[in-house]
């Protein structure tokens, strides 16, 4: 199996609304590896991205619509006030990323991604309280039982 590539060169993309060439877009970004970039506001809109893997980047109001999201991870990453609409997404993983805001998504999509690690945040009776995983509250849950 060949060794996912990892993106160079995108530092300093920041605010920018386009930084993937039409052909970046139709595939070459397929696989690609993004660890602790700051990708914030940048258009993805149309994009392969299958198996690509996001590692503790930050992706927020990131426009991922239209975006071909099958395989792809999304591990400790920010996308708060990223847009979704039209995305489509099988067999991801969205471990302890942030969805806050997050526009595009259905409640049977917010809940596929919650049941895959992803974080929305919730208000209760005027009072923040952040949703976690199921995997997560029993491993937590878990640690203090043995503890």
């Amino acid at each position: 199996m060949a060794r996912p590539r990892k993106r160079r060169g995108v530092r300093g993309a920041i605010g920018s609304s386009r930084i993937f060439t039409d052909g970046e877009k139709k595939g070459l970004l397929v696989g690609y590896v993004f660890r602790g970039e700051n990708l914030d506001g940048v258009d993805f809109s149309g994009t392969d991205l299958r198996t690509a893997r996001f590692e503790n980047t930050s992706l927020r109001k990131c426009d991922f619509s239209a975006t071909r999201l099958l395989g792809t991870r999304f591990l400790q990453c920010d996308l708060r006030s990223a847009d979704f609409t039209g995305a489509k997404f099988e067999d991801n993983r969205f471990d302890e990323s942030r969805f806050m805001g997050a526009s595009g998504l259905s409640k049977a999509r917010r809940e596929y991604i919650q049941a895959r690690g992803g974080l929305f945040l919730r208000v209760l009776d005027g009072q923040n309280t952040a949703s976690i995983s199921a995997s997560r509250l029993s491993a937590v849950a878990g640690e203090k039982t043995r503890g």
